[in-house]
């Protein structure tokens, strides 16, 4: 386009970038205000990961107000990380009711749980600033970061490529440091595994000549969203804490009786505990020994008839969803009435599952009036529900992405197989990133003429046998020799092999034969495993306990080891449980001013 005096005229997005990037002539440092995308093609300026795709993110720009870019003239000659020296802490919005109001004891429990969870990742933060030279940049309200390599969340000890914006945990970065050379280097043969499982690993995603170039240690500058002072404050605190005596529940010393069951399969005996006798000191002292519980009742404070197929087939029939068939594993779509329909009838054949239902929205906002029935009803509120005041949890502030947690409905049809010989069960065997509670609201008469009243058959494995567990199934399934097969969560354990397991290595699970009304807890790292005896609807909900917290750890870890032979994470570390306690331990420091 031509002015009326004859000069072309500039576009908008030429206008803005000169505005945001203007040049000068000589040596000159200047922070990035513009988003990367709006620099003109020719620029030599790099662009961020989130500004360099097909489908670029409009609100979303790894550099802008992060990185400075050096010039001389119009020649870009490098970048840096500048001190935010200006920047304010990131103070964010933590809520302030919960279930209860927080007590001075309920207060404690949480601060000395969090004392010694997060000391030890503070004071290597504290080193990080200090020895690494780490540069503050201040948080963003509502981003969790991950790490672009093996997607856990980063919390501590961070590096960021100042030219294509890729974050790094300290694992991830040391492992570069330590590949250094590549195959042909110190480490080759190591990492030349490690490119096989991994191969975009080293990929940087500036490209030089139509080739992409690949990062070195060079490339990553340390970085911290914590203030020296802050950590100093906070360190302090968690050493004074730690000092204090913690106290001793008196725990029973007896081991769970091994009997034999109408299979002839020997299997622990699950603790059981009636809604009426549970209080938060009995499951304080139970919950301690890390083993699961079952407990009578836990439905009595629901409307039953609102967890019902016939409800859901008339308020949400039509639906659309997807259904998993449990022994094939094909995905099939339908409707929720389609779904529905063939509850509580001997004559369907086929176990098709509804998992993590809703698998979009939260429950809350898509069945509202559930979601409140069940905060009112649950049991142990404290400690499970949303917004429990012993719930970990519950801390996250309101425009932080909060972990998934629940609750969400399970319906699955029973499954013809039951637990016999070939059944893939209707949940296979698999680890919770969290305790977990799931409630049975609706069973279906049984499959099978032999037994009573619809049921669903657990099998749940002591946290302290999963190594053996692991070794077991490694063996008769060499698939899974580099991976984790509890993990995976491909392999469901019937009789036969549930038999071979304890004859080989004397492990036997819990088994629970879960009926309507009756709540089942596993605790974090507890290996376990469902089949559906009869059509069975469920909701269940993740929670994270002051007993479980360094399970919790232990599992994140676990899962940030599942790489995908693509070289993204298998599982997404959607806990967050560094970041989760630095909020709640927050959440404390403001209740104590």
């Amino acid at each position: 386009m031509v002015t009326l005096t004859g000069q072309p005229q500039k576009s908008r997005r030429q206008k803005k970038v000169q505005a945001t990037a203007k040049l000068h002539s000589g040596k000159y440092n200047k922070l990035q205000s513009f988003k990367c995308w709006k620099a003109p093609s020719e620029s030599p300026i790099t662009r961020c990961v989130e500004c360099s795709g097909h489908k670029k993110k409009k609100d979303s720009c790894r550099f802008i107000g992060v990185r400075t870019i050096l010039y001389d003239g119009p020649t870009v000659l490098g970048y840096h990380l500048e001190e935010q020296e200006k920047a304010s802490i990131l103070v964010p919005d933590l809520p302030k009711v919960f279930n209860v109001p927080p007590s001075r004891e309920h207060i404690t429990v949480i601060e000395l749980t969090l004392a010694n969870g997060l000391l030890p990742i503070l004071q290597e933060e504290l080193q990080h600033i200090n020895e690494g030279a780490a540069t503050y940049v201040a948080g963003k309200a509502g981003v969790r970061t991950t790490c672009d390599t093996c997607s856990t969340s980063i919390f501590s000890q961070a590096w960021l490529c100042l030219s294509c914006g890729r974050e790094a945990c300290a694992q991830c970065f040391h492992l570069l440091v330590k590949f250094q050379g590549g195959p042909t280097g110190p480490n080759g043969m190591e990492c030349a595994t490690h490119i096989g499982r991994h191969p975009h690993f080293f990929d940087c995603t500036v490209q030089k000549g139509g080739v992409r170039l690949l990062h070195d240690q060079e490339c990553f500058k340390p970085k911290t969203l914590f203030r020296v002072s802050q950590l100093h404050a906070a360190i302090q605190r968690m050493l004074e804490l730690i000092k204090i005596p913690p106290v001793r529940e008196k725990l029973s010393t007896l081991q769970p009786a091994v009997v034999s069951s109408r299979d002839d399969i020997p299997h622990l005996v699950i603790c059981t505990c009636t809604m009426d006798a549970l209080s938060d000191d009995v499951f304080n002292v139970f919950w301690s020994t890390g083993e699961p519980l079952l407990v009578t009742g836990a439905s009595q404070g629901f409307t039953l008839g609102e967890w019902t197929p016939s409800y859901f087939m008339e308020h949400y029939g039509s639906q659309e969803c997807q259904v998993v068939d449990c022994q094939s594993g094909e995905v099939e779509n339908t409707t929720v009435r389609q779904f529905f329909r063939t509850f509580g009838s001997k004559t369907h054949n086929r176990c098709l599952k509804l998992k993590d239902w809703p698998p979009q929205s939260s429950f809350s906002s898509e069945f509202p009036q559930h979601y409140d029935n069940f905060q009112r009803a649950v049991p142990l509120p404290n400690f499970v529900r949303r917004d429990g005041v012993l719930n970990i949890s519950s801390r996250f502030p309101e425009k932080c992405v909060p972990p998934d947690l629940g609750p969400k409905m399970y319906n699955a049809h029973g499954n013809p197989a039951g637990t016999g010989r070939g059944s893939q069960g209707s949940t296979k065997l698999h680890m919770d990133m969290a305790d977990a509670l799931n409630i049975m609201t609706y069973a279906g008469p049984q499959k099978n003429e032999r037994a009573g009243a619809g049921c669903a058959a657990w099998d749940i494995f002591r946290a302290a046998d999963s190594d053996t567990l692991r070794g077991f199934l490694r063996k008769k399934f060499p698939q899974y020799s580099d991976v984790d097969p509890i993990h995976s969560q491909g392999v469901y354990i019937d009789d036969e092999l549930r038999m071979e397991l304890y004859q080989e290595t004397q492990v036997v699970s819990y088994r629970v034969y879960q009926k309507v009304g009756e709540g089942v807890f596993i605790p974090a790292g507890c290996a376990h495993q469902v089949t559906n005896l009869s059509d069975c609807m469920k909701i269940a909900i993740d929670f994270v306990s002051p007993q479980n917290v360094e399970r919790c750890a232990t599992l994140t870890q676990e899962f940030r080891e599942q790489f995908g032979h693509d070289g993204k994470a298998s599982k997404e570390d959607a806990l967050a449980l560094k970041t989760m306690m630095w909020f709640a331990w927050l959440s404390c420091t403001t209740f104590n001013e």
